[in-house]
């Protein structure tokens, strides 16, 4: 991995503090929020980026990752959906436990 995409990676973590205070659902404690906010994030990204370098691969493409556009796209196509997920995750209300019926 290259040096600037780990810098831009804990600038989006660092990033993700105020956001997830703000974003978080009213009975999600802030520490609590950001930690799934991230888990969330951080496991969606490296699944949709590993299925796209495999995709790229499988179908001989692998050379045209060099370039900076085609690593703005990627960074593009794996942080907009995995951010969707997370967020949608972060504003969900906590599940209740279900009563059992005695």
């Amino acid at each position: 991995m290259e040096h600037w995409a780990l810098v831009l990676w804990l600038a989006l973590l660092l990033l993700a503090i105020p956001y997830t205070r703000r974003a978080r659902h009213p009975s999600m404690r802030p520490l609590a929020a950001y930690l799934l906010f991230v888990t969330i994030l951080s496991l969606c990204s490296a699944v949709l980026y590993f299925t796209f370098i495999w995709l790229l691969t499988a179908f001989d493409l692998g050379a045209s990752l060099s370039g900076p556009a085609v690593a703005t796209i990627l960074f593009a196509l794996v942080l907009i959906p995995a951010f969707l997920i997370a967020r949608w995750q972060l504003r969900r209300p906590k599940r209740q436990p279900s009563a059992i019926p005695d």
